[in-house]
């Protein structure tokens, strides 16, 4: 069995044939299987909900989830308040003319964070990310916004 995880920001015949052909997110893809992708593929159309990322230090995480729920994000259904969230290291150096939440200019910096991910009907998607802008206390706030697909 052959699982693909497909990330699209552009559709076009050229970009979906790239994403087969050319990188290795598919490399066990047999050749007599790309007929069923590309009926699996066009029969997608993008989705009227967006995948929302943010990462933040470990003790603003409830500050920040509770903020994204209230906004509207997070809702599966009839669930709301959804959202996975994962932990890792974010790794910074704040440069001339910053002004860190954490560390010091001109120092590398390793800090236990969080990551949040949750889906968001795009119309709200402006109102969740003033919410999480809001909430959160780095200077730059990380956030990164994917558009779905939706399988006909």
């Amino acid at each position: 069995m052959t699982h693909l995880r497909i990330i699209v920001c552009h559709i076009s015949s050229t970009h979906i044939y790239a994403l087969l052909y050319s990188t290795n997110l598919v490399s066990s893809l047999d050749i007599r299987y790309t007929e069923h992708y590309q009926k699996f593929i066009f029969s997608m159309k993008l989705s009227k909900i967006v995948k929302i990322v943010t990462y933040c230090p470990k003790e603003s995480t409830d500050d920040i989830r509770l903020a994204i729920g209230k906004a509207g994000g997070g809702i599966i259904g009839n669930y709301s308040y959804c959202a996975f969230l994962s932990e890792g290291h974010g790794y910074f150096l704040p440069m001339e003319g910053s002004n860190p939440t954490i560390g010091k200019q001109g120092e590398i910096e390793k800090v236990a964070e969080i990551k949040i991910e949750f889906v968001c009907e795009q119309d709200k998607a402006k109102s969740v990310i003033e919410a999480i802008k809001k909430a959160h206390p780095y200077e730059e706030v990380p956030i990164d916004v994917f558009q779905l697909l939706d399988y006909e």
